[in-house]
């Protein structure tokens, strides 16, 4: 995300039903939300990277998607041998790895 410590705040710090991207959504400020839930997304990707179950959470919580293109976020739980994480990634719709089905 953008370096500004305001940005981030802004982003993270809120009542759990009231994040930025569920209030976008709910207005119907549809490009505002779709943008917000792409940066959630993307930061999850990295949380999950970087075995940061806490992160995850709260960003999932937020709205962000488990998966983005190209990701593979339960593989990446699977290498980190985290079952918390593998847990909260498919009660969140994560997809399964082509490979395995």
């Amino acid at each position: 995300m953008n370096n500004s410590n305001d940005i981030y705040q802004a982003m993270f710090n809120y009542p759990l039903s009231d994040s930025p991207y569920r209030i976008a959504k709910t207005k119907k400020f549809n490009k505002v939300a779709s943008y917000l839930k792409y940066r959630l997304s993307m930061e999850c990707v990295q949380a999950i990277r970087k075995n940061n179950t806490v992160l995850v959470k709260k960003l999932l919580i937020a709205g962000a998607s488990p998966d983005m293109h190209d990701t593979d976020s339960i593989s990446e739980a699977l290498k980190h041998q985290n079952l918390e994480l593998i847990q909260i990634l498919c009660e969140s719709g994560a997809k399964m790895p082509d490979e395995w089905l």
